[in-house]
């Protein structure tokens, strides 16, 4: 649950944890685009192939980055690369809740060819970024994600607080919930992002 305190640390959870349901939940799901090589993620940002199985019904899931690298171009508009949300544990689970000291949980995934859920709207924990610290996340305040690399640190896919000119894509119907930043038990950076409205029909 976000927000939940754990000693003394404020903790919002592993990527894909959604919460904060009141009322403007929408999970959908479809297939992973079978001939990715890049699985999904939790918490991963998630965009529309128009190729595969359900090419027919607008198309398959995809994660961004290696969508990226199959040649594609993610977008806010309609059709081919269009932004979705992102994706979530609701039925599939972590692979590893109980790590040995020291040792990152094993976090989950879908694979190519797999059911994967993704949150269209609603509130969801993120892998969050800010390499060059130029901005601070607020809550209301604008995400983007990173589509190509500019500079150490860069990570393409991750949600970030500042557009970076032609290396980020903003996130129109997102923004940060609150603004608070943590580091989840798995090692990750994370941060709570709201999708205000499905970006897709």
């Amino acid at each position: 649950m976000p927000g939940t305190a754990i000693g003394t640390q404020e903790y919002l959870g592993y990527p894909g944890t959604y919460a904060r349901n009141t009322g403007g939940l929408n999970i959908a799901a479809r297939l992973v685009t079978p001939a990715d090589t890049a699985n999904i993620n939790f918490g991963d940002v998630v965009v529309m192939n128009g190729t595969g199985a359900q090419a027919s019904l607008g198309g398959n899931y995809s994660q961004l980055a290696g969508f990226i690298v199959g040649g594609g171009t993610p977008t806010m508009a309609q059709g081919n690369g269009a932004f979705v949300g992102f994706a979530v544990r609701e039925v599939k689970t972590l692979l590893n809740y109980s790590p040995n000291p020291g040792t990152p949980a094993t976090l989950g995934y879908y694979a190519p060819g797999e059911l994967c859920d993704v949150i269209e709207q609603g509130t969801v924990t993120v892998t969050y970024g800010n390499p060059k610290a130029a901005a601070a996340p607020i809550a209301g305040g604008p995400v983007f994600v990173r589509v190509s690399l500019n500079g150490g640190g860069t990570v393409v896919g991750v949600i970030e607080p500042a557009n970076d000119a032609g290396h980020s894509l903003a996130l129109t119907n997102c923004v940060f919930t609150t603004g608070l930043i943590s580091t989840d038990p798995s090692g990750n950076q994370v941060i709570e992002v709201t999708l205000l409205s499905r970006n897709q029909p």
